[in-house]
């Protein structure tokens, strides 16, 4: 799968989680920097953007609510890849934050708890 172009902010974005924006002429990487809360952001236009949110609308499409939150399927703030990543309401992420010593599900294994196993089977 090759990149996505976002044309309202300008930017190339690959399945990889690697976001090119426009300098001098041609599209290179942008810098990135990981937070202490371990998410991954860059500066574009003045803005400081999540590179999480930035990669799931381009390939999930734009979140489908306004309070739509990005969602890391295998709760690694620093892994922005397309596979990794799907929007979740507000409740249900936190749903999925109220188990922080669940297991990671393998990745055809629905979670053994009923609410994370019911919010896995509706996840896109």
């Amino acid at each position: 799968m090759g990149s996505v172009y976002l044309a309202d902010l300008d930017l190339k974005v690959w399945p990889g989680g690697t976001i090119e924006a426009v300098r001098d002429g041609a599209y290179q990487a942008v810098t990135t920097r990981r937070r202490k809360d371990g998410y991954v952001t860059f500066k574009h236009r003045g803005r400081t953007l999540y590179v999480h949110r930035v990669v799931c609308r381009a390939f999930r499409g734009p979140p489908p609510m306004l309070s739509a939150e990005a969602h890391h399927d295998d709760r690694d703030r620093s892994n922005n890849t397309e596979g990794n990543l799907s929007w979740l309401t507000p409740a249900e992420n936190k749903a999925l934050r109220a188990y922080p010593n669940r297991p990671k599900p393998h990745a055809n294994e629905a979670p053994a708890h009923p609410e994370l196993k019911r919010l896995w089977e509706n996840r896109s």
